[in-house]
């Protein structure tokens, strides 16, 4: 059940919210955008963002959803403890706690059983790093190829460090990648034979 503060209500009548059936058309409330529910006066309606997922609360439904894919059955629990997570600071983005805030993200994201949702989420919240099976092959200069975890819908995951930030991006590739160098190829868009560019950006 939702419903606007009091004082939510109090600032959308002094701001000249139109009314209709005597109370405003929208309230915001903090992060909550409320809206009454004019089949049943009394009711309200309310939606927010909480990172990348929508949250819709009702008299009698709660509802999830990232973009156009909605969260269903166990999946919604999974989603909560993604969104319990403290957010990772813009400062620390490219520091070892955001890296491990990512993989740890990634560990729980593994537990959607939606594969397409469980995909949205690793790449929404670039926490791939969270996903790594067995390593394949390991490439000074290439990175860390890793097999995906126990989950046929998840490609290999190749693992490079950014060499001006350190941090860790994780790439998934192709089945057909066996090597970390076949990996870092593709997605450069470079042939087997095309030659390494002597500064990379």
């Amino acid at each position: 059940m939702i419903a606007p503060s009091v004082e939510a209500l109090t600032r959308a009548i002094d701001d000249r919210v139109p009314l209709v059936m005597g109370r405003p058309v929208v309230v915001r409330d903090g992060p909550w955008t409320i809206q009454p529910d004019l089949a049943h006066p009394g009711d309200w309606h309310g939606r927010r963002h909480v990172g990348p997922f929508t949250e819709l609360l009702g008299p009698d439904y709660r509802t999830l959803a990232l973009g156009m894919r909605e969260v269903y059955g166990a999946d919604v629990r999974v989603v909560d403890a993604i969104i319990a997570e403290p957010p990772i600071p813009e400062e620390h983005r490219h520091s070892r706690d955001g890296e491990e805030a990512r993989a740890r993200i990634g560990r729980l994201a593994m537990g959607i059983r939606d594969a397409h949702l469980r995909a949205e989420v690793l790449t929404v919240y670039d926490a791939w790093t969270g996903a790594l099976g067995e390593e394949i092959d390991r490439d000074e200069r290439h990175g860390v190829l890793h097999a995906p975890p126990d989950d046929e819908t998840i490609a290999p995951i190749l693992v490079v460090r950014c060499p001006s930030t350190g941090r860790c991006y994780a790439h998934p590739v192709p089945e057909e990648c066996r090597t970390a160098e076949q990996a870092r190829r593709w997605i450069l868009s470079m042939g087997p034979d095309d030659p390494w560019p002597d500064v990379e950006t």
